[in-house]
């Protein structure tokens, strides 16, 4: 699914171009209005355009002022010293599981993974892999390193002396570890 960007001033020309890759529009601010216009200019103008905004200010991600259900999208990239970062960023932006973190304080993802179910499910994670560019070898091989290295998670909380009722209230975010997983 192509979608239609508008890249404020400040926003680099490698995000630009990533987005283009992917078969994004992308419509940059000098060509619709000053590329010093006021916040407000900035995301009314994305707005005319039915466009998602891309920014690296800071000002856009205040969801206060800015509250996510009156707006197409705002995207606003946080990089700070670091613009080799990028491209990795934008690949995770556009990446259809980016909602993969464990979470103490909900069962359930904020996106669905297969475009029905939101479980955080290592099976439907698997059987899903080929939308997500994988083949099966390969998504099994992430799902076991990956399993080795948070099977140890409570050995390296202890190491870091992080308090035993800590560590037993963030264990219900590795509940997938227990369920096995594997087709």
């Amino acid at each position: 699914m192509s979608l239609r960007f508008f890249a404020d001033h400040c926003v680099p020309a490698v995000v630009t171009r990533l987005l283009r890759d992917d078969n994004h529009e992308v419509l940059v601010i000098k060509e619709h209005i000053p590329p010093d216009s006021k916040d407000q200019t900035v995301i009314a103008k994305a707005q005319d355009l039915n466009a998602i905004l891309v920014s690296l200010n800071g000002d856009f991600s205040d969801i206060v002022t800015y509250p996510p259900a009156a707006y197409r999208g705002i995207v606003s990239l946080q990089v700070r010293n670091h613009p080799e970062a990028i491209p990795a960023l934008m690949n995770r932006l556009l990446a259809p599981a980016f909602d993969m973190n464990p979470s103490i304080d909900k069962r359930e993802h904020v996106l669905t993974i297969d475009g029905l179910s939101a479980d955080p499910d290592i099976e439907l994670a698997l059987a899903t892999c080929g939308f997500y560019g994988l083949d099966d070898g390969r998504a099994n091989e992430i799902v076991d390193t990956t399993r080795a290295i948070v099977s140890t998670w409570k050995q390296r909380a202890r190491k870091m002396r992080i308090a035993a009722s800590d560590i037993e209230l963030t264990a219900s975010a590795f509940s997938a570890l227990d369920d096995g997983g594997r087709r």
